[in-house]
């Protein structure tokens, strides 16, 4: 059941993260106990166990979510409209280059348990989930008097949850979790830009200007004063649980430095990329260009395809062309040719994308500065 959570000390941190997400569900009203309706659809849930890192890749915290099985729900039924937008790293770009040039203050907060404050518009229930004797053992020490029907003890026996907000991995819940911010920034004067959705601005003509961009749970506030960044902080803390970093160094997987004196910013993703190595167990020799400038692939055969089953070229390519689109911009073109391949692949193919690796790892140390030119 603990999946990640290796060894005694492993499994004690993750029945810790349960029993706080199972603390965090109650807390917010996320459901209410009732009998089972006949005829009516039982969304299943299960355990998700993840790892928070710092910049240099070692664990921060241990996270555990009850999210939902939401391939089980029915369309008109469960759900309705599920869209909702993310942040462009072109706009995650050009704000960190105008907070560089401008010398604005920038602060990054994360919401806790995020997807738990969207109210849902239809009626969905879901199996009461099975708990552990650990994680019961954790509730006791955090609840006084934790209610039976959610430690499991009604499991199988009729009762489910009806779902009065939001739980993670149901179709519309990052829906509605962003309609829930939007809304609360919008009362406060902030206005989603016409270029990105994601980026909420408070115009300057009263007063200075403000940024808030938003991706998913991690926000990132910017503004020329720091009093400004935490009207912002205290505003989100009144309605949202809340952690505050007041100097966002870790965003979306890149490292950020500043040298505010001369106004510069360096972003770089070193660390994404020694996961990268570690992950398709790569090497770090290195290579000086990224494709050779005669390579000519044709579609493999059934037989090259059979002999490459077991390599991971979908998730090699498809983890190169994150780093291209996000900030390794020279890769672009060797990713897309590789890309073309993703359903007729064979061992050539294999070894070209373990090339780009071996060039990006030759890199890894470098970082995209932003600012004045010196």
């Amino acid at each position: 059941m603990y999946g990640r959570c290796h060894g005694k000390k492993g499994q004690h941190n993750c029945s810790d993260a349960m029993a706080g997400e199972i603390k965090s569900i109650v807390d917010n009203n996320v459901f209410n106990s009732v009998k089972k309706s006949e005829g009516r659809t039982v969304v299943a849930s299960r355990w998700l166990f993840t790892l928070n890192r710092k910049s240099q890749g070692n664990v921060q915290r241990y996270k555990a979510g009850l999210v939902a099985k939401g391939y089980s729900q029915i369309h008109i039924v469960d759900y309705n409209e599920v869209y909702t937008p993310v942040v462009k790293f072109a706009t995650l770009r050009f704000l960190l280059a105008h907070v560089a040039i401008h010398d604005l203050e920038m602060e990054q907060v994360d919401v806790k348990t995020a997807f738990l404050h969207g109210k849902l518009d239809v009626e969905i229930y879901m199996d009461v989930p099975r708990l552990p004797d650990e994680v019961l053992n954790a509730l006791k020490t955090r609840m006084s008097t934790p209610d039976v029907t959610l430690v499991g003890k009604y499991n199988g026996s009729g009762i489910v949850w009806n779902l009065r907000k939001s739980i993670y991995v149901l179709k519309q819940a990052a829906r509605q979790w962003c309609l829930k911010l939007k809304g609360m920034l919008q009362n406060c004067k902030y206005e989603p830009s016409r270029s990105d959705p994601c980026l909420f601005v408070m115009d300057g003509k009263s007063s200075e200007w403000l940024y808030v961009l938003v991706h998913v749970d991690d926000i990132i506030i910017s503004s020329k004063s720091s009093a400004s960044c935490r009207k912002v902080v205290k505003m989100l803390v009144k309605a949202l649980k809340l952690s505050v970093m007041y100097d966002a160094y870790f965003f979306l997987g890149r490292a950020i430095k500043r040298d505010r004196q001369r106004r510069r910013l360096w972003l770089s993703q070193g660390t994404y990329m020694n996961n990268l190595l570690s992950r398709f167990n790569l090497g770090a020799r290195h290579v000086n260009i990224p494709v050779r400038t005669d390579l000519e692939l044709q579609r493999a055969t059934d037989n090259e395809m059979d002999n490459a089953k077991n390599f991971s070229y979908r998730e090699l390519v498809g983890s190169l062309m994150y780093l291209a689109f996000t900030s390794l911009s020279y890769i672009m073109y060797a990713g897309s040719y590789l890309a073309r391949y993703f359903t007729f692949y064979g061992h050539e193919y294999w070894q070209e994308a373990k090339r780009i690796v071996k060039y990006v790892s030759k890199t890894r140390t470098m970082s995209l500065c932003y600012g004045q030119e010196e």
